[in-house]
């Protein structure tokens, strides 16, 4: 009997080590799954935020881009306007020139 009750104690014992175990294993798989949804929301929230900068950026690239070519065909613009006075300079200086009566410039 006493036999009976030695191996009927360690049984016992063996089953709840066991079932603690099994506890303490089910409670680390329940805090592993809150982590990975923890690290699954985490990761979708920075790829929806760079998804987000990314498109920021774009939109500020392509306004740049706009704004070169404006300050582009302004320039081209001073440019055109400052050779056009130039050449109007340069023909009034001409007329003038022209119109001065100097005896050793004159060919006989």
């Amino acid at each position: 009997d006493r036999i009976a009750e030695d191996m009927n104690r360690q049984y016992e014992t063996m089953q709840n080590d066991l079932l603690n175990e099994i506890r303490e294993l089910e409670e680390q798989v329940a805090k592993s799954e809150q982590i990975l949804r923890d690290k699954t929301q985490d990761h979708g929230e920075l790829k929806r935020k760079r998804e987000g900068d990314l498109e920021k950026k774009d939109e500020e690239i392509l306004e740049l881009k706009k704004k070169i070519e404006e300050m582009s065909a302004e320039f081209a613009n001073m440019l055109k306007d400052t050779l056009d006075k130039m050449q109007e300079r340069i023909e009034l200086a001409k007329n003038d020139f022209d119109d001065i009566d100097i005896p050793a410039l004159k060919k006989d």
